[in-house]
């Protein structure tokens, strides 16, 4: 699971990781990941580190990663 601040960097990466073959999906970041409750997770399946690299690419700032629960 990789964070990101807005729904619009979570949205932009779904686009974009979606163009390169990834399955993905955006949800609100749950609050313990988050306390603050304004962040997005983008959920990959595949390859999270290629996708995260991919992201930061592209100029989307990740703000931390969380394995699924």
């Amino acid at each position: 699971m990789i964070m990101v601040k807005s729904n619009t960097y979570a949205y932009k990466s779904k686009t974009i990781l979606e163009s390169r073959g990834f399955k993905v999906y955006v949800d609100k970041t749950p609050k313990k990941h988050d306390p603050s409750g304004c962040g997005f997770t983008v959920h990959v399946t595949g390859d999270a580190d290629m996708a995260a690299d991919i992201m930061t690419s592209a100029g989307i700032t990740i703000l931390g990663r969380y394995d699924k629960d």
